[in-house]
């Protein structure tokens, strides 16, 4: 447990890090930001690969299901806020229309948590149901649409998630189970 609390910190750490790097950037508007911060949070995990995989079959078994609940809670704890900057500066620009920036990017959160658990058990299937992918990838279409709704943002302007990015995920796991 130890060894994995300090492995999940180091990432976050990571992807905080990350982050910071993209919110602090003046160049950027608030929809650029937010794409690039979860895009950069997708490559850091795709340049993770095979301790994403270990984590994925640890994490997500039954008897870490507390472990698992604390690194997403600490995962929104750590997250939300640097979001919540971000969609400050989308209401500031007009790209944004939410009550409480904040409370938002917590659901964002929640709602990304629900996703990967529910990819996690699609991909659980895959060797009996490749088609699982499809459904995978309408989750994922779903997910950037909720998004959208959530920020008040133009529909189209939130791409979080590039499917391409699946597919090389789904070869490296299927390598993995080789």
């Amino acid at each position: 447990d130890d060894l994995l609390d300090n492995i999940v910190d180091d990432f976050i750490g990571k992807m905080i890090s990350k982050v910071d790097d993209i919110i602090n950037n003046p160049r950027l508007g608030a929809i650029e930001k937010f794409n690039s911060a979860y895009n950069s949070i997708r490559e850091l995990k795709f340049e993770n690969m095979e301790l994403m995989i270990v984590l994925m079959n640890v994490l997500y078994s039954d008897e870490n299901i507390i472990l698992r609940h604390k690194m997403f809670k600490q995962t929104i704890q750590s997250l939300s806020p640097k979001w919540a900057e971000i969609i400050e500066q989308g209401i500031k620009e007009g790209v944004f229309n939410c009550p409480s920036p904040l409370e938002t990017s917590e659901y964002l959160f929640a709602i990304s948590t629900y996703l990967n658990e529910e990819i996690v058990h699609l991909l659980s299937m895959i060797k009996e149901t490749p088609e699982v992918v499809i459904e995978i990838k309408k989750k994922i279409i779903f997910f950037q649409n909720t998004i959208e709704r959530l920020l008040g943002a133009e529909e189209g302007s939130i791409s979080v998630f590039d499917t391409i990015y699946l597919d090389k995920f789904m070869i490296s796991l299927k390598k993995n189970n080789e």
